[in-house]
């Protein structure tokens, strides 16, 4: 299923979405790909001294652009990005790359991120899960070649690199990643865990949220097939286990402030 959400600071419609078979898992012969399209309305007839972007052609076809004259507008995609997991603009193999990576369900729009999992088998480890990997790339932009994403995930041990997607699990075992979702954990004292804030810890007594807090933020949490890291933070009190293996990811949330600095008033 496609994602859509808003551009920024122009009210265009941006449609992320791809390709992959989730229940043939052992395909390596399909190619698929990811796409950011955007609605683009432009005046109909263009007038001569504007352009219309077409930095991703071959994609950005003109013949896809229905025109209303009696509005005046025309209506079309404008490629973002386009990318065919493990092979190049001409569909020809990335030199050294696994060979059938999908997607593995729907991405999400979050912060001007798109945030998807993709999977691919591993023909030298085929008693092993494959490789997954977590990706975060601008949702409708590209850097450089329209196949190639401009990067927005934080990189697990500098979270100031970012990086176009970290692999799931170790070069031993493999991963499948499934749904991918956006949480927020609470603000908690001093960077302490949640259990503590609970009262069960170091700073006994101190509330689950404070102003002054710290370690707060969203992460990125995707199911997978096997337990692909150090088990997560449960409740101070109750039974709560955690039976669904999973992935934990920290990202950079942006956040943006309107402020009036001074008032003024014309009078005439």
């Amino acid at each position: 299923a496609p994602s859509m959400a808003i551009r920024p600071y122009r009210n265009e419609l941006v449609v992320v979405y791809g390709s992959g078979d989730m229940d043939d898992l052992g395909d390596t012969v399909r190619k698929n790909f990811v796409v950011s399209l955007t609605e683009r309305v432009d005046p109909y007839p263009l007038p001569p001294e504007q352009t219309v972007d077409r930095t991703c052609a071959p994609w950005d076809d003109s013949t896809c652009f229905r025109a209303n004259p009696s509005r005046g507008k025309q209506v079309g995609p404008m490629v973002n990005f386009k990318h065919f997991f493990g092979y190049d603009d001409r569909l020809d193999p990335l030199p050294g790359a696994l060979l059938g990576e999908r997607m593995m369900g729907p991405s999400v729009i979050y912060s001007s991120t798109a945030y998807f999992t993709t999977f691919v088998p591993d023909p030298s480890r085929p008693c092993e899960p494959g490789i997954g990997k977590i990706w975060g790339v601008a949702f409708a932009d590209h850097e450089g070649g329209c196949d190639t994403f401009k990067s927005a995930l934080p990189d697990g041990s500098n979270p100031e690199n970012l990086v176009n997607y970290i692999v799931i699990g170790d070069g031993n075992d493999g991963a499948i990643p499934y749904g991918l979702a956006v949480t927020a954990r609470p603000v908690c004292y001093q960077g302490q865990s949640i259990a503590e804030a609970a009262g069960g810890g170091l700073f006994e007594g101190d509330p689950l949220v404070t102003g002054s807090g710290g370690g707060s933020g969203a992460q990125i949490v995707v199911q997978t097939g096997i337990a692909t890291g150090a088990p997560m933070e449960v409740p101070a009190q109750g039974t709560t286990q955690r039976f669904i293996p999973q992935a934990v990811t920290n990202i950079i949330t942006a956040v943006e402030s309107l402020f009036v600095s001074s008032w003024g008033a014309l009078f005439d």
